[in-house]
């Protein structure tokens, strides 16, 4: 048994404040933090390095060199011991302390009560007791990375006090605020993107097209004409982090530093996998260690908030607890967005909430016994195969079976529309280097314009194929038409109908390219003409996104994994085929390695100055300069104890006032 919640929420369950400079309830009382203006960092990771590591010995960072070892890990003892020196006290502002709150002593750390879970018998005995939720710090992690790159007013952590922060700890010279004239000006950091760049990546962000039911529709929450994006809900930025902004981020800054945030990105797209190895988490619980790091190198100490810090503790919890999909929050917030929908008297959510759900879960229960009407245990799928209306077939070319969707229909255009149609097919002929023009058009158009046709209506992707192939030759190409072969006996054989693009391994023209973790294809030439067919049970889905960085006529090729697809091992074999395989594994062996690509001398000698961007003229510095650095512990110390879930928080407030409201009535 273990909880799950939010950070906040964390505080109210376990007993320790998630507030001040104590804040990681892992780390303890020695939680790496530092006083900074108006915020407190979490920054000094170095010391969870090796002590013979290089980084330690570098003064880059925070103009120091790190000699303290890591955090001592808690035992319950340890924990028992502290809570005893907690003292009995009346929560919030009481009389006898004056009309405030009292101040916790140093003997009590951050612990501002003892969870009521320790009543439980074998609650001091469980290695983890509280979650830390992964959907809420990969939100939080990805809304600071965006917002300092499309430098997002609110959201930016390039403030300009951040530069004064930069100044006081004596560190990165170049981006420090200096006077011209009577002018002060803020230098333009390389991990900002200039204004030309932001249009790009929102343009990249609105072009891209999901598979269907992978995510929702991200283009609605681009604004290209400000170079903003908002408005992302929490599995928005799981999408946005994992698998868009790598991929838009290549083209525009630095290796070094696109490169480090990759591999932060690619660290959150392991950690939530379905199926990861006990030998995978405990080396992406050293890499994290170096990630953070390196993002200290290249990010100002505003950027490194609680939840920042809270991804080193992510791979420890998930050897101890299991994959992340099993304690993540995605799944409760659902649940009470469905639940929030069940209030139909707004004077009583709580009761309306209760009722609602009684009645739904009888209703579940009555029909798992109802045969004749649809009901949700046997209501079909959205895409239905029919699988069970179709015999057991003994030749494996005849067991894929499907169906037909939607209908033909002829549609003739009007001369005015073919021609703009084939103006637009014109050009990209003409972008592929074709010769004979009008020939070429003459055979290509109907097909390239019943396409674009479909690309253009649907907002998601599903014709992207891949097929592996021997000697690492694989095949990339878009499905065009499903054709459906009848035998007798009602026999039949699927096969799809594709365009291969020409990807083989030429070493005078590479039509494939490898970028680290990026598999780049060019699509301006066509494969295999006279044999486009394939089984339907050969193909794999997968699908494409814009390379800015190659050029229009090449494409990523993204893999993807079918919700409710498990890839379980096959027991009756497991001990022929895998008789090597860990016990320590929590689900399957085949996580991926996680690689780093920087290494520590490319980012000591760099510089985060952007050389092509103008200085950023500011106003009100004076006020920002004559602010008294109080570093005192008092002023960032919060008890928590009536802080209460904002889920419920939201509805007492509406519905407190349509009470006050009905009374004067």
């Amino acid at each position: 048994m273990w909880t799950i919640n939010d950070y906040p929420a964390y505080a109210m369950m376990s007993g320790w404040s998630t507030k001040g400079y104590k804040a990681c309830p892992t780390c303890n009382e020695e939680t790496p933090s530092k006083k900074i203006r108006s915020k407190i960092a979490y920054i000094g990771h170095r010391r969870f390095l090796p002590m013979d590591d290089e980084m330690r010995n570098s003064k880059k960072f925070g103009g120091k060199i790190e000699r303290r070892g890591p955090p001592r890990k808690l035992t319950t003892e340890n924990i028992l011991a502290q809570l005893e020196h907690l003292q009995d006290r009346l929560p919030g502002k009481h009389k006898e302390y004056g009309g405030v709150k009292r101040k916790r002593s140093p003997d009590e750390l951050n612990w501002a009560k003892k969870s009521i879970f320790f009543q439980l018998e074998y609650w001091q005995h469980l290695p983890l007791r509280h979650n830390l939720d992964v959907m809420h710090i990969e939100k939080n992690v990805c809304d600071s990375i965006l917002g300092t790159l499309l430098n997002i007013e609110g959201k930016t952590k390039d403030t300009d006090k951040a530069r004064l922060d930069l100044e006081d700890m004596g560190i990165r010279k170049e981006l420090y605020l200096y006077k011209d004239g009577q002018k002060w000006k803020k230098p333009p950091a390389s991990y900002v993107l200039s204004n030309e760049e932001r249009r790009l990546f929102c343009q990249f962000i609105k072009s891209v097209k999901f598979p269907d039911g992978f995510t929702a529709n991200l283009s609605k929450n681009v604004n290209e004409d400000d170079s903003k994006i908002s408005g992302l809900k929490s599995h928005d930025c799981h999408v946005l982090l994992q698998r868009l902004l790598p991929a838009g981020i290549r083209s525009f800054l630095k290796k070094e530093l696109r490169e480090t945030i990759i591999e932060l990105c690619n660290f959150f797209q392991q950690i939530c996998a379905k199926i990861v190895n006990i030998k995978d988490l405990e080396k992406m619980q050293d890499n994290i260690v170096i990630i953070l790091c390196k993002l200290e190198r290249i990010f100002p100490p505003t950027f490194f908030d609680i939840m920042v810090h809270l991804t080193l503790h992510l791979p420890n919890e998930a050897i101890m607890g299991g994959p992340v999909h099993f304690r993540w929050m995605h799944s409760i917030e659902r649940a009470m967005s469905i639940y929030k929908q069940y209030v139909r008297n707004r004077a009583r959510p709580k009761g309306s909430i209760a009722e609602a759900y009684i009645v739904n879960e009888a209703l579940t229960f009555c029909s798992m016994y109802f045969q004749d009407i649809e009901t949700r245990f046997n209501r079909p799928e959205r895409n239905d195969e029919r699988t069970e209306i179709c015999p057991p077939r003994e030749i494996s070319v005849f067991k894929h079976v499907g169906r037909p969707l939607g209908k033909k229909e002829d549609k003739v255009l009007e001369s005015s529309l073919r021609s703009k149609a084939e103006c637009e097919h014109m050009d990209e002929l003409c972008a592929r280097g074709v010769q004979d023009l009008d020939q070429q058009q003459e055979v290509e158009f109907p097909t390239w314009f019943r396409n674009k046709q479909r690309d253009v209506r649907l907002t998601t992707q599903n014709s992207g194929i891949f097929v592996p192939g021997e000697n690492e030759q694989n095949f990339d190409g878009v499905l065009q038409e499903v054709i459906e072969l009848c035998y007798l006996k009602d026999c039949t054989v699927l096969l799809f109908k594709c365009k291969w693009f020409k990807t083989n391994i030429d070493p005078k023209k590479k039509r494939i390219k490898e970028d680290k973790k990026f598999t780049s294809v060019y699509i301006g030439e066509e494969w295999y003409k006279n044999d486009p067919f394939i089984l339907a049970s050969q193909a794999k889905s997968i699908y494409y996104l814009n390379d800015d960085k190659n050029g229009p006529l090449w494409k990523l090729v993204q893999t993807h994994t079918p919700h409710n697809l498990w890839d379980f091992p096959n027991v009756e074999e497991a001990n022929e085929v895998e008789a090597s395989m860990d016990v320590h594994i929590v689900q399957e062996a085949n996580s991926q390695p996680f690689q780093l690509v920087v290494e520590l001398p490319q980012l000591e000698n760099m510089v985060f100055q952007h050389d092509d961007v103008e200085a950023i003229e500011i106003n009100n510095i004076d006020h920002l300069q004559c602010e008294d650095l109080v570093r005192g512990i008092d002023d960032f110390i919060v008890d928590d104890e009536d802080v209460e879930d904002d889920t419920l928080e939201e509805y007492d407030e509406d519905y407190e006032s349509d009470d006050s409201s009905d009374n004067e009535n």
